[in-house]
């Protein structure tokens, strides 16, 4: 995604590109700290027997560690989107542009 090019084509409506590109950097940096927990847990489940306690919590905090990370990248490619679809690209879609 080139932000230059998206920024000039939201010139009309800056606030909302701004809004929508801070939105992605924290996107970004929520996926970036799933991955060091998920990280984390993955060391703490290592040489651990499947039967114990701490492993089968380990194994749920995974899986909802999976589940927020596909959350998260839903909501980012939402963002994203958003960002591709400009003002001017709106009104050729709504057929303002006659």
């Amino acid at each position: 995604m080139n932000i230059k090019s998206l920024k000039h084509k939201w010139k009309s409506d800056i606030k909302t590109f701004n809004r929508l590109f801070k939105k992605q950097k924290e996107f970004n940096n929520i996926n970036d700290y799933i991955l060091e927990l998920r990280n984390d847990i993955l060391d703490k489940m290592k040489d651990k027997d499947i039967n114990d306690d701490d492993y089968q919590n380990h194994l749920i905090e995974l899986i909802n560690n999976v589940v927020w990370e596909r959350t998260i990248k839903l909501d980012n490619t939402k963002n994203t989107l958003e960002m591709c679809f400009t003002p001017d690209f709106r009104k050729q879609l709504d057929g303002d542009d006659k």
